[in-house]
C-alpha cells in the first residue's frame, strides 16, 4: 500500500455559517494582536525563522481565560475527533487519539511553510491534522512529499485532512500569492 493511502480527507463540517463564524472568529483575534508569530521547534526549545514558516497562530486551549477561545478550542475538537474516529474505523490497527493541541492559522501574502514533519525530539505527535476553512486565496496548497513526488491536497472548506505525523509524511504549505488562508491544526497522541 502507498503512504499516499494514510493521508485522509474527510468532509466533516457540511455547514458554511460555521466556517464563516469560524473565520470570523479567528480574523477578530487577528486584529486584536492575539496572534504569535509562527515559532519552529528545535528539541532545545522555540525559535523564530521566517524563511522557513510564516504565518499567524492563535492557539486554543480549553484552558484560555477567554470564554470564546474554550468554546471554538472545544466545538472544532468535536469535528477533529470525529475525523479521527472515521480514520481509525479505516484502519483497525490505529487506537482512538486525544488532542493535545489546536492552533487556529492565518497565512497572509508571502505566507508559508517549507517541507517539515510534526513529530520530533521533545513532541508525542502521533497524527496531525489540518480542518480546511476557505479557498478563496491563490497559492497556499497543502503539499505532501510521498515516494519522492509532490502530492498536492485539493483545499475544500469545511474538510479535514489527517495523517501520522512521523518521517515519513513531510508536508508543507506554498506560498500565498493573493488573499488570506485560514485553517485549524490539530495533533493527537
Amino acid at each position: 500500500m502507498s503512504l499516499k493511502n494514510f493521508i485522509k480527507v474527510y468532509p466533516i463540517i457540511q455547514d458554511p455559517k460555521i466556517i464563516s463564524k469560524c473565520i470570523r472568529f479567528l480574523s477578530k483575534k487577528s486584529k486584536d494582536k492575539k496572534y504569535i508569530s509562527g515559532s519552529l521547534w528545535s528539541g532545545k526549545g522555540s525559535y523564530e525563522d521566517k524563511e522557513v514558516r510564516d504565518v499567524e497562530i492563535l492557539p486554543l486551549s480549553n484552558f484560555s481565560q477567554s470564554l470564546s477561545e474554550v468554546h471554538w478550542a472545544n466545538f472544532l475538537g468535536h469535528f477533529i475527533l470525529e475525523g479521527m474516529r472515521r480514520y481509525a474505523t479505516e484502519f483497525p490497527d490505529v487506537r482512538s487519539a486525544t488532542i493535545i493541541e489546536i492552533q487556529g492559522l492565518r497565512y497572509e501574502k508571502g505566507g508559508h511553510y517549507k517541507f517539515h514533519v510534526d513529530d520530533g525530539p521533545g513532541m508525542n505527535r502521533k497524527y496531525s491534522s489540518i480542518l480546511i476553512l476557505n479557498n478563496d486565496y491563490e497559492g497556499g496548497e497543502l503539499c505532501f512529499k510521498i515516494d519522492g513526488k509532490e502530492e498536492i491536497i485539493k483545499n475544500i472548506p469545511g474538510s479535514l485532512i489527517i495523517w501520522p505525523s512521523n518521517f515519513m509524511f513531510p508536508h508543507m504549505v506554498k506560498p500565498i500569492k493573493k488573499g488570506v488562508r485560514y485553517s485549524i491544526v490539530s495533533w493527537m497522541n
